[in-house]
């Protein structure tokens, strides 16, 4: 789960955003620091960093320190501590003294980019209205509400036809929504950025081809090496969570 300040206050907005990243790695709890520069994971572009980063990763500290995580009955409870200022980080963004600040948080799967070593992906679940809270305010005040539901959950994938055509030679490769636990998720077992590939107008198919042909892909992914937002190289591989072999 990530949780922060708002990257724009008098909004809940992700971009620009200071958040904490808390999550259970079997029994031991992780509580990390993290900045959004763009709706994308963490990586290199022109030598510059972007997406959702370490805050170390951008030159800056971990502010968080964690206090205790539990797991019980389905449900995980981490709690940690921060300061209100933000100790020189430039990547952080301070908590008012007095009055409330706006907040934001998401709930996603971790994704294992090396051996025990873990980033966010995508979520599934986050902030849908303006959300403030007044870190300061001494009376005990109970708004919260409950994260587990009774409601039975869509989780079966759509149908993806895989694309076996031996006459074939050129295909469109365009970027998409992820579709969530009914589309790439469901589908791979993996968790997702918030795009996907698309071939031919079908998401992440499998796609035949045949040795010692040659095809063509028009690729349309974005083309800012700047963005690391809108820069998507189109990498064919046998890395199964992307990137080069």
């Amino acid at each position: 789960m990530a949780f922060g300040p708002s990257g724009e206050q008098g909004k809940s907005v992700m971009k620009g955003e200071d958040v904490a990243v808390a999550y259970m790695d079997e029994y031991l709890g992780h509580v990390e620091d993290y900045n959004l520069t763009a709706r994308a994971v963490c990586h290199s572009v022109l030598g510059q960093m972007g997406g959702a980063c370490n805050d170390e990763l951008l030159g800056g500290i971990s502010s968080n320190q964690m206090h205790s995580a539990t797991k019980t009955n389905g449900v995980t409870a981490i709690t940690y501590r921060k300061t209100f200022g933000t100790l020189g980080d430039e990547g952080d963004i301070p908590i008012p003294e007095n009055g409330p600040i706006s907040i934001i948080w998401a709930i996603g799967k971790m994704a294992e980019k090396a051996h025990r070593v873990k980033e966010p992906s995508f979520h599934h679940t986050y902030t849908r209205q303006h959300t403030q809270i007044d870190f300061t305010n001494k009376e005990k005040i109970n708004t919260c509400f409950a994260f587990t539901t009774d409601r039975k959950e869509i989780l079966v994938p759509w149908h993806i036809p895989p694309i076996f055509d031996p006459t074939e030679r050129s295909f469109s490769a365009r970027l998409g929504p992820a579709g969530g636990k009914r589309g790439f998720s469901g589908k791979t077992g993996l968790p997702s950025s918030s795009m996907v590939w698309y071939i031919d107008g079908f998401l992440v198919p499998e796609l035949y081809l045949r040795r010692g042909l040659t095809y063509t892909f028009k690729v349309e992914g974005g083309g800012n090496p700047r963005s690391a937002e809108f820069y998507h190289p189109f990498v064919i591989t046998d890395e199964p969570i992307g990137g080069i072999a």
